[in-house]
């Protein structure tokens, strides 16, 4: 008899990808949330509040779209924050919401968004600093992100249908993008700058020769 149980092992590792898959937004919201403190960067905290506030925006929308009723397969929901909730304090986890627009998708589809505006804000610095072609690569990979994350919920799990899916996506996205530009210039793009590259004053503007880090 095999020291190894092949087919347990393998099965393990599926349920394991599975599992750290389904509760991935919960996941890159702690992770955000944990890097800000670590590193002292409050921008990482407000990106992480407002993947939070997306998640419970599109929760409620979704109360008034969907019946309440209609709801995914229990294993599709994650319970991410109920059960935290309640093993701190011991009271029941939240119930879980409808299935659209997707809540999941939403928040990547935040993440997305959020980052296509980040190079629209800080456009004038990203020509100076970097290189153009780095910053389109990783849009095309934030772009396959969604897109496999689209695939996993829809057709791996089938924990989201198309049209939740969709819906989620362009909700999230709506939100990380018009949030963080009206964030972005309602703070002099500061609160958005999570790079934490030198910004730079217009020369034109200031009557300058050169671009000057503010």
């Amino acid at each position: 008899m095999s020291l190894v149980d092949a087919e347990g092992t393998m099965g393990a590792i599926y349920d394991s990808i599975q599992f750290n898959l389904r509760v991935l937004p919960e996941s890159l919201v702690v992770g955000l949330v944990v890097l800000s403190i670590v590193l002292a960067n409050y921008t990482l905290t407000v990106l992480a509040g407002g993947a939070l506030l997306t998640q419970f925006f599109t929760a409620y929308v979704g109360s008034f779209v969907a019946d309440g009723a209609l709801k995914g397969p229990t294993a599709c929901d994650s319970d991410y924050y109920g059960l935290t909730v309640n093993r701190l304090f011991g009271t029941a986890p939240p119930a879980t919401g409808p299935l659209a627009p997707s809540t999941y998708m939403a928040t990547v589809g935040y993440l997305f968004g959020f980052g296509v505006a980040l190079q629209q804000i800080y456009a004038i610095e990203i020509e100076k600093f970097k290189n153009g072609t780095p910053l389109t690569a990783t849009a095309i990979i934030g772009f396959m992100l969604v897109l496999l994350a689209f695939l996993f919920r829809v057709f791996w799990t089938k924990c989201d249908t198309v049209v939740a899916a969709l819906g989620g996506s362009f909700f999230g996205f709506a939100i990380g993008y018009f949030g963080c530009v009206l964030l972005g210039y309602a703070t002099n793009r500061r609160a958005t700058n999570v790079w934490g590259i030198p910004f730079l004053q217009d020369r034109i503007n200031k009557g300058s020769a050169i671009y000057i880090p503010v």
